[in-house]
């Protein structure tokens, strides 16, 4: 090989790995980027988390009546009289495939109340435990707090929890208000009653009736 010729390659080869270099570069700063903006999102608050609840509570939503690939998506209808409620099955299809569990078929109650803790995935919550979609998860933790009737109540936004009676699981909702005074609060959980999302009122020291079948564990807080 000729003397320029062997000049122009190595040239050639020394440009090709400083693009490449850059490439580098530049791929791990925008990685970087993108992680330090999710890192960045703040914390839902609890006023956001409650509008949430209540948007969802009363706005169509999307469900199939099928998880099999390409099944239609249909909206659900809203009964905004009380008690307010929100259908998502269509003809008692009891599919559970919905927004909130990602049409995957999982029982939701869980799946809901993280949907609304993030905002819809949109912003990180470190409250949201691991395993989420097992409501008895949402016990584990510093966070979580007994029941007790004239004991701590939680406050709008906290998940509230109960376990099944003589089985496994049970079922987690959202407090979407309290009263201190008079300690009513109100509620609203997900995968009650053939796959509707369900507004409940109460007392707090009424809360170990409020299901015949399960028992009232108490509350895990933000």
């Amino acid at each position: 090989m000729h003397a320029k010729a062997s000049s122009l390659v190595r040239k050639l080869a020394t440009g090709l790995t400083l693009t490449l270099a850059a490439l580098t570069v530049t791929a791990g700063f925008a990685g970087t980027t993108a992680q330090a903006d999710e890192a960045a999102k703040p914390v839902p608050t609890r006023a956001q988390i409650v509008n949430a609840a209540n948007w969802n509570l009363t706005n169509p939503r999307g469900f199939k009546t099928s998880c099999t690939s390409g099944a239609t998506i249909y909206q659900s209808v809203p009964h905004k009289t009380s008690p307010r409620s929100n259908n998502l099955s269509r003809n008692g299809s009891n599919a559970n495939c919905n927004i909130y569990n990602g049409y995957n078929g999982d029982e939701w109650c869980g799946h809901f109340v993280r949907f609304m803790w993030t905002l819809g995935g949109a912003n990180p919550n470190p409250a949201v435990p691991s395993g989420y979609p097992g409501s008895q998860n949402w016990l584990n933790g510093s966070r979580f707090h007994a029941f007790s009737a004239a004991g701590a109540l939680p406050k709008a936004g906290d998940a509230i929890v109960w376990t099944n009676r003589g089985a496994g699981g049970g079922h987690v909702a959202i407090v979407t208000y309290v009263n201190t005074s008079t300690r009513a609060i109100t509620w609203i959980g997900g995968n009650e009653g053939g796959e509707k999302i369900v507004e409940h009122s109460g007392y707090w020291r009424n809360m170990g009736g409020t299901m015949s079948d399960k028992t009232f564990r108490g509350f895990r807080s933000l």
